[in-house]
């Protein structure tokens, strides 16, 4: 019904869209549609030149939103609606990155995703510490295994976000961090 439903007109590059389309250069259709487990996302407008101008609009799964309102004490809202779709969020997601983390927002979870951010990645780097989402995205950008923190703890080394992202842009390997009590490394970092 139209209650559930959100309209936004919007006027982006058309190449904005191409992750839409099957092929890249497929010729623009004027109405497509993404469904997904969150609800359905269609797109309605024209093509001009590198310009896409209409309006998209969501329809919202009423069951799915219940079921994260009742996972994150919040129901999905707004744009969050939009993000669900096109990033085709799956419920069972939502409820994994919940179970690693009670005080995750909806945004916080989509934010991680879209990073590439796992609720196993997010578990790992944070037995040592909790690190906060920006951190989170930081260390999984700069490909900080997520056993990385935990190897250097237990080397006897304690490092910030920065610090593990610094360490881990000289090539350092966590099976490296052992060895390092026997070398001079130990002897300057305590020093």
């Amino acid at each position: 019904d139209n209650a559930n439903r959100v309209t936004q007109t919007m006027t982006l590059p058309s190449k904005g869209f191409s992750p839409l389309f099957a092929e890249t250069g497929a010729a623009w259709p004027g109405v497509f549609e993404v469904k997904a487990e969150a609800g359905v996302g269609q797109f309605r407008g024209d093509r001009d030149g590198d310009r896409a101008r209409g309006e998209f609009t969501i329809t919202p799964d009423a069951q799915f939103g219940e079921a994260v309102a009742a996972c994150l004490r919040s129901s999905p809202k707004g744009e969050e609606w939009l993000w669900l779709i096109l990033q085709d969020v799956r419920l069972s997601e939502i409820k994994e990155f919940a179970r690693a983390d009670a005080k995750l927002t909806l945004v916080n979870i989509l934010r991680l995703r879209m990073h590439g951010v796992t609720p196993e990645y997010l578990s790992e780097v944070r037995q040592v510490r909790n690190f906060s989402v920006d951190d989170i995205i930081r260390l999984r950008s700069y490909g900080v295994p997520g056993d990385f923190p935990l190897t250097l703890q237990r080397a006897g080394y304690s490092f910030d976000a920065d610090g593990l992202v610094r360490i881990r842009s000289y090539g350092v390997q966590a099976a490296e961090a052992a060895d390092w009590r026997r070398t001079l490394f130990y002897y300057f970092r305590k020093s």
